[in-house]
C-alpha cells in the first residue's frame, strides 16, 4: 500500500514576519500514548527486568521509523537540510566536530542513539553567511524530524513528544546543586533519579543538565540551528555536545556537503 504523506505548514505571525513551523507527517509512525509508555518503564524498572526494558526499546525502534524519502525529495530545501544534518550527526565520532571535555566518550557504552524531534533552519537572502543575525531572519522549525543517519537503523530511536514525556516523568529530577562538594561540579542526579538513570544509561546515552532541572534525552551532537545562504551552497551550523557548544562551516560540492571547519566555541 502506498504510504500517505501529509505536509502541514503552520504560520505564526507575532509581528510582521514571524517564525514558521513545518510539521512532517506520514502514516508509517505508530503513536503510543505517554501514559502507556510510562507504565511500561515502571514495570520494567520495578521488576528490574532486562527483558522488558530491551523490549521497550525494540518496540520504540519499530514504532517510529525514519521519515519517508519521498517527502524529503519533494523540496530542494528540505533535501539539503536533511543532508547537512546527516553529515553533521556523528554521535560515535564527536571528535570530527571539535575537541570536547569528554573526548569521544560522551555516548559510549549505550546500545541506541536518540535523534532530536525538531530541527530549525534559516535561509538568508544573500550569499554571505556573515550577514546572519538571529533577530533579523525567519526561522523555520521542522517538527517530527526523523532523518536517516550514519547509524545502524536497528540502533536508532527517533524522539517524539510521547517518548519525551514518558522518559522525563520516569527519570524525575532529584538532583544535587551546581557546585555541591566542589565548585566545578555540575548538577548530578541523586537518589531515585540516579537509580532510574543507571537503569536506562546502558541503553540510551542520556545526560543530566549541567544546571539541573532537565535531562538531555537527545543523543549529541544536538543540532540547534542550520543557516543556509540563498543559493543553498554554504551553511553555518550551531550545535551542542554535552555541556559545550560549537559552530561548523559547510560547503556543497557536487551535491555533497563537506565540513570545512568545526570547533567548540562555548562551555557551560
Amino acid at each position: 500500500m502506498k504510504t500517505t504523506i501529509l505536509i502541514i505548514f503552520i504560520l505564526l505571525f507575532p509581528a510582521c514576519q514571524g517564525d514558521k513551523k513545518l510539521t512532517l507527517k506520514d502514516s508509517k509512525r505508530e503513536i503510543i500514548s505517554s501514559e502507556v509508555l510510562l507504565d511500561s518503564l515502571y514495570v520494567a524498572y520495578n521488576e528490574n527486568s532486562e527483558e522488558r526494558i530491551k523490549s521497550f526499546f525494540r518496540e520504540w525502534n519499530n514504532a517510529v521509523p525514519s521519515i519517508s524519502s519521498q517527502i524529503i525529495n519533494e523540496s530542494d530545501t528540505l533535501r539539503n537540510v536533511f543532508k547537512i544534518f546527516k553529515q553533521m550527526y556523528r554521535p560515535c565520532d564527536l571528535l570530527k566536530l571539535g575537541d570536547w571535555e569528554w573526548g569521544n566518550k560522551l555516548n559510549s557504552n549505550s546500545q541506541y542513539v536518540i535523534v532530536q524531534k525538531n530541527l530549525t533552519y534559516v535561509i538568508l537572502e544573500t550569499t554571505s553567511l556573515d550577514s546572519y543575525s538571529s533577530e533579523d531572519v525567519r526561522k523555520i522549525t521542522i517538527e517530527n524530524f526523523r532523518p536517516s543517519i550514519h547509524v545502524n537503523p536497528d540502533s536508532t530511536l527517533y524522539l517524539t513528544s510521547e517518548y519525551e514525556n514518558a522518559l522525563n516523568k520516569f527519570l524525575e529530577d532529584d538532583s544535587s546543586e551546581v557546585g555541591e562538594e566542589n565548585i566545578m561540579n555540575p548538577s548530578q542526579p541523586k537518589n531515585e533519579s540516579k537509580r532510574r538513570y543507571d537503569f536506562l544509561r546502558k541503553y540510551i546515552p542520556i545526560l543530566h543538565g549541567h544546571w539541573g532541572g532537565l535531562w538531555h534525552l537527545e543523543t549529541h551532537p544536538e543540532i540547534n540551528l542550520i543557516v543556509l545562504d540563498k543559493t543553498l551552497s554554504k551553511a553555518l551550523v550551531f550545535f551542542r555536545v554535552g555541556f559545550q557548544g560549537g559552530e561548523a562551516q559547510l560547503t556543497k560540492n557536487n551535491n555533497a556537503w563537506i565540513i570545512e571547519n568545526s570547533e567548540a566555541t562555548w562551555i557551560e
